[in-house]
């Protein structure tokens, strides 16, 4: 798989986040799963927090 430049590598910010294995995997399914197309640093804080509310059911 080739990856252009300019590409987000959320992979590696889900792997560098302070949280248990499995909010991880959740998290990358999540994206996955809504076909979420990830450019910045900015926009992967936005959709974590969006992901964290749903999971703490606020």
């Amino acid at each position: 798989m080739s990856k252009k430049e300019n590409d987000f590598d959320y992979i590696t910010e889900i792997e560098n986040l302070e949280v248990p294995d499995m909010l991880k995997v959740g998290f990358k399914f999540y994206i996955e799963r809504n076909d979420l197309k990830i450019q910045d640093k900015k926009e992967f804080d936005k959709v974590l927090d969006k992901f964290k509310k749903i999971k703490m059911g606020d």
